[in-house]
């Protein structure tokens, strides 16, 4: 009596409309490629794409910061380099080197993000439905009783 009491009571828990809804429910997975793809060519694009925003918060203004300053940087150098060819000065000079110095610091540290926001964008789409949840039930079967994991 036992037995079938407890054989009922699984049954009706397998067959309950929160495991068939969890069936349901299975969403598309994010594309790792496409991800990487949006991220390589757009500040946070990757973080967008697998809306994680808080990440993207963080990434957005990071990448154009450092994108900006590198520009700014560039025109510097630039600048100084022909006020350089100009005049011939050791002042000139100097300026242009530390100018020089600071965008290819600029660059790196650029790089350095973009790379970070690619493989995080890269590693999060594989890693999309990961921290949903799960639900351990015992299913019956014929002779025994399995215990199973669903992941929602």
């Amino acid at each position: 009596m036992f037995r079938k009491t407890f054989l009922l009571f699984f049954v009706f828990l397998c067959l309950s409309p929160q495991t068939v809804k969890l069936e349901e429910q299975k969403e598309k997975q994010k594309s790792p490629y496409l991800a990487l793809f949006l991220s390589g060519i757009l500040p946070a694009g990757g973080q967008f794409y697998n809306r994680n925003h808080l990440k993207a918060a963080f990434f957005l203004p990071l990448q154009s910061g450092l994108v900006i300053g590198t520009l700014v940087e560039n025109k510097r150098v630039n600048k100084s380099w022909q006020q350089y060819q100009n005049t011939d000065s050791m002042s000139d000079y100097e300026r242009y080197s530390e100018s020089y110095e600071k965008r290819q610091n600029l660059l790196w540290w650029t790089g350095v993000v973009w790379a970070l926001s690619m493989a995080d964008a890269y590693i999060s789409a594989h890693f999309y439905h990961f921290n949903e949840g799960s639900e351990l039930i015992l299913l019956p079967d014929k002779k025994e009783i399995k215990l199973c994991l669903l992941r929602f």
